[in-house]
């Protein structure tokens, strides 16, 4: 009597033990379908021209940010540091108490970087805004064809646009019945 008892006190475990199988299985299943959309749509995402140019922009700023930071320190402060008496401006510390120290100079620096990135970004910004307009006045004028300015294509309708498109011009053309 005993195996018989162990028999049948197994096969309920070995039938929950293939559920539960079954149930990881196809959560496995779903986990993996998931993670390929995953992939496949930050594939895509990644892809897109927008994404690259956002890269590029990003390695260029890092770049400017250190032609600037040369430039604050190895040209204004050197010409800046005889008006207000000393060269190394980081150094500069209010003191408080003898526990208590504000270190203020990395801030002035770290202020004069930032008005001088938005100084040069401003005047990037008025040329480009300035040529645009001096380009713009010429082809009032008939200086130059607007087949010689460079005009961005119009984008491509989506597939959404297209049928809506469709659509429309079917119910137009129902609508002259």
């Amino acid at each position: 009597m005993e195996t018989n008892e162990k028999v049948d006190e197994t096969i309920p475990a070995e039938i929950e033990c293939k559920k539960t199988e079954k149930k990881l299985n196809k959560a496995l299943a779903r986990l993996n379908n998931t993670q390929k959309g995953f992939f496949t749509d930050f594939k895509k995402f990644m892809a897109k021209g927008n994404v690259i140019q956002l890269a590029v922009a990003f390695i260029m700023g890092g770049a400017f940010s250190a032609i600037v930071n040369s430039l604050v320190e190895h040209v204004f402060m050197p010409l800046f540091g005889p008006i207000v008496g000393a060269y190394d401006i980081a150094g500069w510390t209010w003191t408080i108490t003898d526990n208590l120290v504000i270190g203020y100079g990395h801030f002035l620096l770290a202020l004069i970087n930032f008005l001088l990135i938005s100084f040069v970004l401003f005047m990037i910004i008025k040329l480009m805004t300035s040529t645009q307009s001096r380009i713009d006045k010429l082809v009032k004028k008939g200086k130059v064809p607007p087949a010689a300015v460079p005009t961005p294509e119009p984008p491509k309708p989506t597939k959404t646009e297209e049928l809506l498109e469709e659509i429309k011009n079917l119910l137009a053309a129902q609508a002259k019945k």
